[in-house]
């Protein structure tokens, strides 16, 4: 339908990257590479920002440290969702804008970055929080509101019940109506 087109092109790349994964699933052991390279593909993220945007201040107010742990096999889960795919999307867009298709392509499969890019993951990931660095500016109010909602927040996987979660869902909701913003 057309309300979904919006994730066209993050689907179709998996569809596309098949042919570079592995046996079984035909996609790459990190989860991180497997939705980098499908979040890659659309920069504009959210109609106010960038995906490298969203990614800088993920960086710049220390809701991540870096990608190292996303690009993991079980990293990816370990963060709050939202974080994960912002994160390595960036991180791919990165790898892809500065070293070309080829070495991604080997990685997707190999997961050995040393082996693909000739430097090690936190060589990379260094080299692409100097490339993010230019996108850490000043944060009002508003924006700073902006990435918290995104953000700030843990996995599901260390909420304690998904009772939990529909609550808070609910007083999300609730607070939202009375337009109690903050809350």
């Amino acid at each position: 339908t057309k309300r979904n087109l919006s994730s066209l092109k993050h689907e179709l790349t998996h569809v596309l990257m098949r042919e570079k994964g592995v046996f079984p699933f035909y996609a790459s052991w990190s989860t991180g590479l497997t939705e980098g390279s499908a979040m890659s593909v659309e920069p504009e993220y959210d109609g106010v920002y960038t995906l490298d945007e969203h990614a800088a201040r993920i960086l710049q107010m220390k809701y991540a440290e870096g990608v190292a742990q996303v690009m993991s096999f079980t990293g990816f889960a370990a963060n709050a969702s939202s974080k994960s795919y912002v994160l390595a999307g960036s991180f791919t867009r990165y790898l892809l804008a500065t070293y070309g298709p080829s070495p991604f392509d080997r990685v997707y499969s190999s997961l050995d970055f040393e082996k693909e890019y000739g430097k090690p993951l936190d060589t990379l990931e260094s080299e692409w929080k100097r490339w993010l660095a230019p996108l850490m500016t000043y944060l009002n109010q508003g924006d700073s509101a902006h990435f918290r909602y995104y953000y700030d927040r843990s996995s599901i996987i260390f909420s304690p019940c998904l009772r939990r979660i529909g609550k808070l869902e609910r007083n999300a909701a609730s607070e939202f109506e009375a337009k109690h913003f903050n809350e």
